[in-house]
């Protein structure tokens, strides 16, 4: 039968917003090709496609294809297997299979011929029921195999899969699993929704026996697999929160770029999903900004069993300033991110002043560089034919000085009121607002949606204030490339970092910080859109050339080479008796700053052990407590 559903994305628990959420952290700015296979009258295709990616869909029901033809781009009714052999040429970004696999006589021979049809860094998105569910378990106790209209025992299944299993599948295909999320219900509602009419002596029978098993209450598992690559360098990157623009400058961006030209493998997590068959699978291991005793540990463990540790640092955290005091680490949360440092086989950074500022706490500083792409965005409209006004801008994620810009922008405001406008982006609004200038505001936004915003302003002028500090001094010019690539003149103050980057009068305007400099930089940018085009278009191409993607794709593999990184597959497994057993520490807070936060025993066992280990642990320290989970622990 063909199933018919809605996309509700609010509801987590649900393959179609697993699978959903999947394609949308691979694709970031990228509009992806897409094969659904199985795609029934087309509710998640369409709703990919409304998201602007093309989607193609395959369906045997002849009247769910016809449905399916008139929200998709183009839907064949048929097999899949003969989609392919009418289609050999055709090639796809992502291949998706929901719920589908288990329909299919010989999925894997399916499997291995997606790997024609997949784009070099194309990718497979799969759900599949779960035979080892409770509810199927007490069924059999009952000594029954009954098929249903739909659900695990769904009448026209072929196939049925435990996670071992289904995961197996993948890996006989020559594909690696990058991510596996899991829908859970429990046995009584898989037994009302799947009709099979269970006793419920059995129902409590089989809930005692499986109570401690993590996958009896899976109901789908869905993987997202990608196809293998021989000796591929293998980088597992935590980061303190996805949604920060920072993720995508200093962590995404370039490591995407990186795995794309070097045949390489990424896995991207948060430091609260810490998960052991990634410290089983990485070689290389990132940690973003973010140092305190749970790293520090972890590092150990990993680096006793061969693997390497990078610590990646974009800010003097160590020399701020008081104007950014809330950002200061205590002195014992400090001393430990020095230690992470010093720990570290590598530490990355951002410009070259910052890497010297850390060369003595660790030999080994490689720069990679900030840099960014335009994504195909329209550059911002620089001309006299639509308006006269100039719209300065002042765009900062964090309270950056503006107390010598102040004076300038209100001095220009009450002698042109009619010339300028003023648009703000983040914190810096609050000072200016006060300061009794009149602006359009603006709240922080993703780096893609600062992008976005950039390229539709009319005859916008940059400006960027910065202090003249050490801490600031070791900052990157991101901001000034990132109005470059849209077609942005800039005016900057004359301080590193934008002194070590910008050609005055050139590439920019570069400014002492007091009020008659910003004036007449203003005014002369203002009073002439040739200016503003001109040094708009030189900017562009001194940032498309130095500071392209390629250049930190580049600077990542100069990491892999200088740690020397070969494949081998009989590194020794991390034991659970490896992990101090104690109250450890993170340094992790929604911005990247360091905060100490104590951790329960339980979210480490269960963040850093196997579930059955954690289960036996957690039994020991209930009946034994901690002295005889010690005891234990010593006779290993």
């Amino acid at each position: 039968m063909a199933y018919i559903s809605t996309i509700d994305t609010a509801n987590k628990n649900n393959s179609h917003t697993i699978a959903i959420d999947f394609l949308v952290e691979k694709a970031k700015d990228r509009l992806l090709k897409i094969l659904d296979v199985g795609c029934s009258e087309g509710y998640l295709g369409g709703y990919l496609k409304n998201l602007g990616h093309t989607v193609l869909g395959v369906e045997m029901n002849p009247h769910a294809a016809h449905k399916a033809g008139e929200v998709l781009d183009s839907v064949y009714n048929g097999s899949i297997g003969d989609y392919f052999t009418r289609h050999s040429d055709e090639k796809f970004d992502v291949i998706l299979f929901g719920d589908v696999l288990e329909h299919i006589a010989d999925p894997n021979q399916v499997l291995e011929i997606c790997h024609n049809h997949l784009h070099r860094d194309g990718f497979i998105i799969a759900s599949l029921p779960n035979v080892a569910h409770a509810a199927i378990r007490a069924m059999l106790l009952e000594g029954r195999w009954e098929y249903a209209d739909l659900g695990i025992l769904d009448r026209t299944h072929l196939r049925f899969f435990t996670r071992e299993s289904a995961q197996a599948l993948f890996e006989q295909a020559d594909y690696e699993i990058q991510e596996l999320g899991q829908v859970h219900l429990p046995i009584e509602m898989v037994d009302q929704l799947c009709n099979l009419n269970l006793s419920q002596k059995y129902i409590d029978l089989v809930n005692n026996l499986v109570s401690d098993e993590p996958d009896a209450t899976v109901f789908q598992n869905i993987f997202l697999a990608e196809p293998k690559r021989e000796n591929a360098v293998r980088i597992v990157a935590y980061v303190p929160n996805k949604d920060l623009s920072l993720y995508d400058i200093r962590i995404k961006n370039p490591l995407d770029n990186w795995k794309n030209r070097y045949n390489g493998r990424i896995r991207y997590r948060d430091y609260n999903e810490i998960r052991l068959d990634d410290l089983y699978w990485g070689d290389i291991f990132v940690f973003q900004r973010s140092g305190g005793e749970y790293i520090l540990n972890l590092m150990s463990v990993l680096q006793k069993h061969g693997k390497k540790c990078v610590f990646e640092l974009d800010d003097l955290l160590t020399e701020i300033p008081d104007f950014l005091a809330h950002h200061k680490m205590s002195p014992d949360t400090l001393n430990t991110y020095l230690e992470v440092i010093a720990k570290a086989d590598l530490v990355t950074t951002t410009t070259q002043r910052l890497a010297y500022k850390f060369l003595k706490m660790n030999p080994l500083v490689i720069c990679v560089p900030n840099c960014t792409e335009s994504f195909g965005l329209p550059l911002t409209n620089q001309s006299s034919q639509t308006t006269n006004k100039v719209t300065l801008v002042v765009a900062s994620s964090d309270r950056v000085l503006v107390d010598f810009l102040a004076p300038a922008l209100l001095k220009i405001q009450e002698t042109y009121p009619s010339d300028y406008d003023i648009f703000v982006i983040g914190p810096p609004g609050d000072y200016l607002e006060n300061f009794g200038i009149k602006i359009t505001r603006s709240d922080l936004v993703s780096h893609t949606d600062f992008k976005k915003l950039l390229s539709g302003l009319i005859n916008p002028v940059g400006l960027i204030p910065l202090d003249d500090s050490v801490f600031s001094s070791c900052k990157s010019p991101i901001k000034f490339f990132d109005y470059a690539l849209a077609g942005m003149p800039v005016i900057c103050s004359n301080v590193p970092p934008y002194s070590d980057y910008i050609i005055n009068e050139e590439t920019g305007f570069l400014v002492s910080n007091d009020t008659d400099s910003w004036v007449t930089a203003i005014l002369k940018l203002g009073d002439s859109f040739e200016l503003r085009n001109l040094l708009a278009q030189r900017a562009i191409e001194y940032v498309s050339q130095l500071f392209s993607l390629n250049v930190a794709g580049d600077a990542w593999q100069s990491v892999v080479n200088k740690l020397a990184i070969s494949r081998t597959e009989d590194l020794a497994l991390l034991k659970p008796e490896t992990y101090q057993v104690g109250i450890l520490k993170t340094a992790i807070d929604a911005n990247g700053i360091h905060l100490e936060v104590k951790m329960s025993f339980s979210r480490i066992f269960r963040q850093l052990l196997s579930p059955a280990v954690y289960l036996k642990i957690y039994r020991v320290i209930s009946t034994e407590g901690f002295s005889g989970l010690l005891q234990r622990l010593k006779r290993i």
